[in-house]
């Protein structure tokens, strides 16, 4: 990341950020579907929903098989 003249690195992700990354996105998504059924369905947060879980799945299995390709790798 570039701040000005300074430029600073990421530190790496590993697996205990890559799940609370995932976590978060999971505790995200459970309001977002409590916050529709409280305050009324709207076409564009169903879709928005849908998606997230789709995607959060997604990265549920890759997390799982990078796991699983480090574990055989080694």
């Amino acid at each position: 990341m570039v701040f000005g003249d300074k430029i600073t690195s990421m530190p790496p992700i590993t697996d205990d950020r890559l799940f609370a990354i995932i976590v978060y996105a999971a505790i995200g998504l459970l309001g977002l579907r409590l916050w529709t059924r409280f305050v009324g369905q709207s076409r564009v947060v169903e879709y928005a929903f849908d998606a997230g879980v789709v995607i959060l799945c997604l990265s549920v299995l890759g997390v799982g098989y990078l796991r699983l390709q480090r574990h055989i790798s080694v």
